[in-house]
């Protein structure tokens, strides 16, 4: 009984975790320019819905009350960081490599100014992807169910993190 009732209350944490990401995702696309350019750059709604859908979809499979996973097993968890920081170390290659092409596009374009849109929507994916590595650090050790809701907290900023790099990728196909 107290094992279900731990169970319930992880779950209800995962939950939070995601609809906090969403409500975020949404307040985070303002300054990202993100509403604004969707009228003039209408396939920027892909990025956008993704990021929603994709945490919607976490937020699903890990909320569902028939879930029975092992609560609390620390290397399990670990093997699962270790798995998701390895993928962001690649999103974050990605987008200093689409930073990189920019540039050679524009001294191809006889040093055409890159646009800000591109130079702002990548930075806040590399921020994003860079933030997701911060809060490793205030885990206690050996403590598997914290490293579940670590887990599930990194999701949401390299989840954010992808979005921004795709809108960051439409803009600069729009460009050349």
């Amino acid at each position: 009984m107290e094992a279900d009732n731990k169970s319930k209350k992880i779950k209800l944490k995962i939950l939070a975790i995601y609809i906090s990401g969403i409500i975020l995702w949404g307040i985070l696309w303002i300054p990202a320019g993100g509403y604004s350019l969707m009228t003039d750059s209408p396939l920027l709604w892909f990025p956008y819905l993704a990021a929603i859908v994709i945490l919607l979809i976490n937020m699903f499979l890990w909320s569902d009350p028939e879930r029975d996973d092992e609560f609390g097993d620390y290397e399990k968890e670990l093997t699962k960081i270790q798995y998701l920081e390895r993928n962001a170390a690649h999103m974050v290659t990605a987008i200093t490599g689409a930073l990189i092409i920019a540039a050679a596009i524009s001294a191809i374009k006889e040093n055409a100014p890159i646009p800000g849109d591109v130079i702002l929507f990548e930075s806040a994916a590399f921020i994003c992807a860079v933030v997701g590595a911060l809060p490793k650090y205030w885990i206690p050790s050996k403590k598997g169910e914290w490293m579940m809701l670590l887990r599930h907290l990194k999701t949401v900023p390299f989840t954010w993190a992808i979005s921004l790099f795709l809108a960051g990728l439409l803009m600069l196909l729009d460009w050349m």
